[in-house]
Protein backbone atom coordinates (compact mmCIF):
# COMPACT_ATOMS: atom_id res chain seq x y z
CA UNK A 1 0.00 0.00 0.00
CA UNK A 2 1.26 3.45 -0.86
CA UNK A 3 1.33 5.98 1.97
CA UNK A 4 1.22 9.71 1.49
CA UNK A 5 1.00 12.69 3.85
CA UNK A 6 -2.43 14.07 4.66
CA UNK A 7 -2.59 17.75 3.67
CA UNK A 8 -6.21 18.49 2.77
CA UNK A 9 -9.68 17.62 4.00
CA UNK A 10 -10.14 15.29 1.00
CA UNK A 11 -6.90 13.45 1.93
CA UNK A 12 -8.23 13.15 5.48
CA UNK A 13 -11.55 11.69 4.32
CA UNK A 14 -9.76 9.21 2.05
CA UNK A 15 -7.46 8.13 4.89
CA UNK A 16 -10.46 7.55 7.18
CA UNK A 17 -12.07 5.34 4.51
CA UNK A 18 -8.84 3.33 4.19
CA UNK A 19 -8.76 2.91 7.99
CA UNK A 20 -12.37 1.66 7.93
CA UNK A 21 -11.47 -0.96 5.31
CA UNK A 22 -8.31 -2.06 7.15
CA UNK A 23 -10.04 -2.25 10.52
CA UNK A 24 -11.84 -5.50 9.70
CA UNK A 25 -8.77 -7.30 8.32
CA UNK A 26 -6.66 -9.42 10.67
CA UNK A 27 -3.48 -10.21 8.71
CA UNK A 28 -0.14 -8.74 9.81
CA UNK A 29 0.35 -6.49 6.76
CA UNK A 30 -3.11 -4.92 7.21
CA UNK A 31 -2.45 -4.36 10.91
CA UNK A 32 0.83 -2.56 10.10
CA UNK A 33 -0.87 -0.47 7.40
CA UNK A 34 -3.67 0.41 9.81
CA UNK A 35 -1.13 1.59 12.37
CA UNK A 36 0.65 3.82 9.83
CA UNK A 37 -2.60 5.36 8.53
CA UNK A 38 -3.82 5.95 12.09
CA UNK A 39 -0.57 7.76 12.89
CA UNK A 40 -0.91 9.94 9.78
CA UNK A 41 -4.54 10.81 10.62
CA UNK A 42 -3.64 11.56 14.24
CA UNK A 43 -0.84 13.94 13.16
CA UNK A 44 -3.19 15.73 10.73
CA UNK A 45 -5.97 16.08 13.33
CA UNK A 46 -3.60 17.38 16.01
CA UNK A 47 -2.35 20.01 13.57
CA UNK A 48 -5.74 21.07 12.16
CA UNK A 49 -7.98 20.56 15.20
CA UNK A 50 -5.89 21.29 18.31
CA UNK A 51 -7.55 20.71 21.67
CA UNK A 52 -6.68 23.34 24.24
CA UNK A 53 -6.10 22.06 27.77
CA UNK A 54 -8.82 23.12 30.22
CA UNK A 55 -8.27 25.97 32.63
CA UNK A 56 -7.50 24.97 36.25
CA UNK A 57 -11.08 25.37 37.49
CA UNK A 58 -12.51 23.19 34.69
CA UNK A 59 -9.80 20.59 35.39
CA UNK A 60 -10.65 20.57 39.10
CA UNK A 61 -14.39 20.24 38.40
CA UNK A 62 -13.76 17.33 36.03
CA UNK A 63 -11.42 15.60 38.51
CA UNK A 64 -13.89 16.05 41.38
CA UNK A 65 -16.69 14.57 39.29
CA UNK A 66 -14.63 11.75 37.79
CA UNK A 67 -13.08 10.66 41.09
CA UNK A 68 -16.27 11.36 43.07
CA UNK A 69 -14.27 13.39 45.58
CA UNK A 70 -16.08 13.88 48.92
CA UNK A 71 -16.80 17.41 50.13
CA UNK A 72 -14.41 17.06 53.10
CA UNK A 73 -11.50 16.32 50.75
CA UNK A 74 -12.48 19.22 48.48
CA UNK A 75 -12.59 21.60 51.44
CA UNK A 76 -9.21 20.34 52.69
CA UNK A 77 -7.67 21.13 49.30
CA UNK A 78 -8.89 24.73 49.43
CA UNK A 79 -8.56 25.31 53.17
CA UNK A 80 -12.28 25.57 53.93
CA UNK A 81 -15.67 25.84 52.30
CA UNK A 82 -15.47 29.63 51.94
CA UNK A 83 -12.22 29.50 50.00
CA UNK A 84 -13.52 26.58 47.95
CA UNK A 85 -16.60 28.58 46.97
CA UNK A 86 -14.53 31.64 46.04
CA UNK A 87 -12.08 29.66 43.90
CA UNK A 88 -14.69 27.51 42.15
CA UNK A 89 -16.82 30.60 41.40
CA UNK A 90 -13.71 32.31 39.99
CA UNK A 91 -13.58 35.07 42.56
CA UNK A 92 -10.19 34.01 43.94
CA UNK A 93 -7.03 32.53 42.42
CA UNK A 94 -5.56 29.20 43.42
CA UNK A 95 -2.74 29.64 45.92
CA UNK A 96 0.48 27.64 45.80
CA UNK A 97 -0.69 25.54 48.75
CA UNK A 98 -4.00 24.78 47.05
CA UNK A 99 -2.17 23.74 43.88
CA UNK A 100 0.11 21.40 45.85
CA UNK A 101 -2.79 19.82 47.74
CA UNK A 102 -4.83 19.39 44.51
CA UNK A 103 -1.84 17.72 42.84
CA UNK A 104 -1.39 15.31 45.75
CA UNK A 105 -5.08 14.53 46.26
CA UNK A 106 -6.25 14.38 42.64
CA UNK A 107 -3.08 13.62 40.69
CA UNK A 108 -3.46 16.66 38.40
CA UNK A 109 -0.33 18.01 36.69
CA UNK A 110 1.24 21.14 38.08
CA UNK A 111 1.41 22.60 34.55
CA UNK A 112 -2.37 22.40 34.30
CA UNK A 113 -3.03 23.94 37.72
CA UNK A 114 -0.68 26.93 37.43
CA UNK A 115 -2.22 28.25 34.18
CA UNK A 116 -3.84 31.68 34.20
CA UNK A 117 -7.64 31.85 34.17
CA UNK A 118 -10.10 34.74 34.20
CA UNK A 119 -11.69 35.93 37.41
CA UNK A 120 -15.23 37.27 37.75
CA UNK A 121 -15.34 40.95 38.61
CA UNK A 122 -17.60 41.67 41.54
CA UNK A 123 -19.69 44.77 41.97
CA UNK A 124 -18.85 46.25 45.33
CA UNK A 125 -21.82 46.79 47.60
CA UNK A 126 -21.62 49.17 50.53
CA UNK A 127 -20.79 47.47 53.77
CA UNK A 128 -23.43 47.07 56.43
CA UNK A 129 -21.91 49.81 58.61
CA UNK A 130 -22.07 52.36 55.80
CA UNK A 131 -25.62 51.40 54.88
CA UNK A 132 -26.80 51.67 58.50
CA UNK A 133 -25.05 55.01 58.96
CA UNK A 134 -26.77 56.45 55.90
CA UNK A 135 -30.24 55.44 57.15
CA UNK A 136 -29.71 56.21 60.84
CA UNK A 137 -32.08 58.77 62.36
CA UNK A 138 -30.75 60.82 65.26
CA UNK A 139 -33.26 61.71 68.00
CA UNK A 140 -34.00 65.42 68.45
CA UNK A 141 -32.87 65.42 72.10
CA UNK A 142 -29.43 64.14 71.14
CA UNK A 143 -29.08 66.91 68.58
CA UNK A 144 -30.08 69.53 71.17
CA UNK A 145 -27.63 68.15 73.74
CA UNK A 146 -24.85 68.20 71.17
CA UNK A 147 -25.67 71.79 70.24
CA UNK A 148 -25.75 72.85 73.88
CA UNK A 149 -22.32 71.40 74.64
CA UNK A 150 -20.81 73.11 71.63
CA UNK A 151 -22.40 76.47 72.54
CA UNK A 152 -21.05 76.53 76.13
CA UNK A 153 -17.67 78.08 76.67
CA UNK A 154 -15.09 75.56 77.82
CA UNK A 155 -13.96 75.86 81.41
CA UNK A 156 -10.33 76.03 82.07
CA UNK A 157 -9.07 73.32 84.33
CA UNK A 158 -7.16 74.55 87.27
CA UNK A 159 -4.74 72.05 88.62
CA UNK A 160 -4.57 71.86 92.38
CA UNK A 161 -1.23 71.17 94.00
CA UNK A 162 -0.97 67.77 95.57
CA UNK A 163 -0.30 67.42 99.20
CA UNK A 164 2.97 65.74 100.10
CA UNK A 165 2.85 62.86 102.45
Amino acid sequence: MKFKPIRTEQDHEAALEIIDKLFDKTDAQSTNDLEVWATLVEAYEEDKFPIEPPDPIEALEAAFEQQETPTKVRESIFGGSGHMSEVMNRRRRLSLGMIRRAHEALGLDYDLLVREYPLVEEKRRPTKAIAVKAVRVVPKRAVMRYAMTKARPKREKVSKPRAKR
